[in-house]
């Protein structure tokens, strides 16, 4: 997250536009989205962070990803194209889903990229979802629903299946680290410099235990 640094914002938006180009999508400036209790700011994962996160292993060829609150798309269209897994992004907002289409119709990667409109806290999981992606996209309440979808469908097919939280908030870890089929497996850290170092900018990783 890039607050108050005009050089550090404008060099990550230069990187988010070369990503762009090469993926043939436009994901990035920020702009207001209207939401149901008023507008809030876009705010994608930064490029960086999604290049640490193909580079740790956690994702293979075979897995298949869900981003939940996808927004335009920019995760989904970047580990498909890095890793050649499947993702499956998650939105509710019509004008980010509109969006998010038409990235998918312009994208080089679009064969493993599905883009569904639905409310997280409804949408229930297919057993072929094994990673699970998560940048803050709701309320704590809603991000509850959700996990109790992944344990449903976890439990109609057990196999290995991993969470990842970027910039989590401490309530979501906190109720994460409650469940006793869960585990914190690692923290991914994705500070720039080891001077200015955020604590909040990793990505946690939580694996399911089954015994």
């Amino acid at each position: 997250m890039v607050k108050n640094n005009g050089i550090i914002d404008s060099k990550v938006y230069r990187e988010g536009e070369c990503w762009d180009k090469i993926l043939s999508i436009q994901t990035t400036g920020k702009e207001k989205i209207p939401y149901m209790h008023g507008d809030a700011p876009y705010e994608p994962t930064n490029y960086k962070v999604l290049k640490r996160l193909a580079d740790s292993g956690y994702i293979t060829s075979g897995n298949t990803l869900l981003d939940y609150g996808c927004g335009k798309g920019r995760v989904c269209f970047f580990l498909s194209y890095l890793i050649k897994c499947k993702t499956i992004g998650i939105e509710y907002n019509p004008t980010l889903v509109s969006k998010a289409y038409e990235n998918l119709s312009s994208s080089v990667i679009s064969d493993n990229v599905s883009i569904v409109q639905e409310d997280a806290a409804n949408f229930k999981v297919p057993v072929t979802v094994d990673r699970f992606y998560f940048f803050r996209p709701f309320s704590l309440t809603v991000f509850k629903k959700t996990i109790l979808n992944i344990f449903e469908s976890y439990e109609k097919s057990m196999r290995q299946m991993l969470i990842f939280l970027y910039y989590p908030a401490t309530s979501y870890i906190e109720y994460l680290n409650s469940r006793r089929t869960l585990e914190q497996l690692d923290s991914i850290d994705c500070n720039d410099s080891m001077l200015l170092k955020d604590p909040y900018k990793v990505i946690s990783v939580f694996q399911f235990n089954s015994n």
